[in-house]
């Protein structure tokens, strides 16, 4: 994460002091949520195949 700061730095010196943009907020949050419920999904699945 910082690395990658620091590259885009390097690249660009004199470029706007602004931060390279990353996902936009609301497409982080739904990647989030998509991480969490595959997450979840995993964690059931496996805890049935354990009971079985």
């Amino acid at each position: 994460m910082l690395s990658r700061e620091v590259m885009d730095m390097q690249r660009a010196p004199r470029k706007s002091r602004r931060k390279p943009t990353r996902r936009r907020p609301d497409q982080a949050r739904v990647a989030d949520r998509i991480e969490k419920n595959r997450d979840e999904q995993i964690e059931k699945t496996t805890t049935s195949q354990l009971k079985a």
